[in-house]
């Protein structure tokens, strides 16, 4: 079961890195200016080494290990940690990334809402803010140089408002548990399939079942967690507006979906259309 899973880690970070790599690829092929990614080839690069790592010592472990509850804590934590990369990993690494980050210190902020916090400017064409670290020292808010050169303080003010409701919320800490469950419920769902193909003696049909177990799987950590994290950005949002001001940080969102190419405008799996989020600030 372990060797089954390991070979499926290892191509789950596989297609997520080659994923990253193309959007990069035709991010620069159509010349767009910013994007709203830190880092995509660099992230996918990395997570091929980190699974490759991983993925041996799940292997170690199904070799050494006697009790299968350990192999199974292990596989899931594999999983759970590649899901939640720009949360567990990516804040570490940006601590410590000097060449590529710079401190930076909100003076529009009070000592009480900065206290515990490390803000980073990361010197890159994003145009994005970022909270990350789950982890109490490494609890990092990362933000795109093109926010600090377009925006105004209370525009900025209102945007790391946001990445602060995130922490203060515990949002990371709460997507990373439903990470948790639908990857351990995944791990069963994996386990039935592959004790389902023992009887089967079609190779066709048994390519099939696991291509539709994998799609299903990955459908799974893709969309679950996607619409817990749709919820925290209204949750987010309202922290900022009750602080810094509804009309503030109205004026942010929008401002920010016009550098960024409208993208907020449109809204996603995990984040809602502007206009929705706009009208939740404005009920308040």
């Amino acid at each position: 079961m372990v060797k089954y899973f390991l070979y499926g880690s290892l191509l789950y970070s596989l297609l997520i890195s080659i994923g990253f790599v193309i959007e990069w690829v035709v991010a620069r092929i159509n010349k767009k200016k910013y994007s709203t990614v830190f880092d995509e080839y660099s992230f996918g690069l990395n997570l091929v080494g980190y699974g490759v790592i991983f993925s041996f010592l799940l292997s170690i472990s199904d070799k050494y290990l006697e009790v299968a509850f350990f192999k199974i804590i292990i596989g899931v934590l594999f999983i759970t940690s590649i899901v939640s990369y720009f949360h567990l990993i990516a804040p570490i690494r940006h601590l410590f990334n000097i060449g590529k980050t710079q401190d930076f210190y909100p003076s529009f902020l009070s000592a009480e809402l900065s206290e515990g916090y490390h803000f980073k400017v990361v010197d890159k064409a994003v145009v994005n803010a970022f909270s990350t670290g789950i982890l109490p020292f490494s609890r990092t808010i990362l933000i795109g140089k093109p926010l600090i050169d377009s925006l105004s303080d209370n525009e900025l003010h209102s945007i790391i408002l946001h990445e602060i409701g995130h922490l203060r919320e515990r949002h990371l800490i709460k997507l990373y548990g439903v990470i948790l469950v639908v990857s351990l419920l995944n791990y069963f769902l994996l386990y039935g399939i592959i004790e389902f193909l023992h009887d089967l003696n079609n190779i066709v049909l048994e390519l099939i079942i696991i291509a539709m177990g994998s799609g299903l799987t990955g459908f799974l950590l893709w969309f679950v967690p996607g619409k817990f994290q749709y919820k925290m950005e209204y949750e987010a949002d309202a922290f900022a507006a009750k602080i810094n001001g509804v009309e503030n940080m109205s004026q942010a969102l929008k401002h920010l979906d016009q550098i960024s190419g409208f993208s907020i405008t449109k809204g996603g799996i995990s984040h809602p259309a502007l206009i929705k989020r706009l009208e939740n600030i404005h009920s308040l």
